[in-house]
């Protein structure tokens, strides 16, 4: 019945190996660091009656590299694309946050998923929520106790 189902998942869990449980801790530190970034961003933001969408909008005619010290007219197009040196120079220049370098790096590797150097403004939304979501898991103690410590 139901019971043994639930026990044969519970043997599995205690078999799971550490490897995964210290990852998987890893990736809540940096999902709960990234959220932490996103609330002082969207602190900002919210002072400057902006949306997250002009926060985007904003960040694709900043300069989109050190070197290049111009630019872009802003655009509504779907391909426009962010990059993450674009939305760092937003939060410094812009919002005027002056945010941990680890903790921006953490946060831009959340936003920026796979390793992807540009994202559009629909992949940008996204991981904006995705970010947010992390304040509905429940906390890490209560993971740990069901791995057996």
């Amino acid at each position: 019945g139901i019971n043994a189902e639930y026990m044969g998942d519970d043997t599995i869990l205690q078999h799971q190996d550490s490897d995964s449980l210290k990852e998987l801790k890893v990736n809540r530190q940096r999902n709960i660091v990234a959220f932490s970034v996103l609330c002082v961003i969207n602190d900002a933001i919210r002072k400057r009656k902006m949306s997250t969408a002009d926060l985007f909008r904003t960040a694709s005619t900043l300069p989109r590299t050190i070197q290049d010290n111009t630019g872009s007219n802003p655009s509504n197009s779907f391909n426009v694309t962010i990059n993450t040196y674009q939305l760092t120079l937003l939060c410094e220049r812009l919002l005027k946050l002056t945010i941990d370098p680890d903790d921006m790096s953490c946060f831009l590797s959340q936003l920026f998923k796979d390793g992807k150097k540009e994202i559009t403004l629909t992949d940008f939304l996204n991981s904006f929520q995705r970010i947010q979501a992390v304040q509905t898991l429940p906390p890490m103690g209560a993971l740990h106790n069901s791995f057996g410590s």
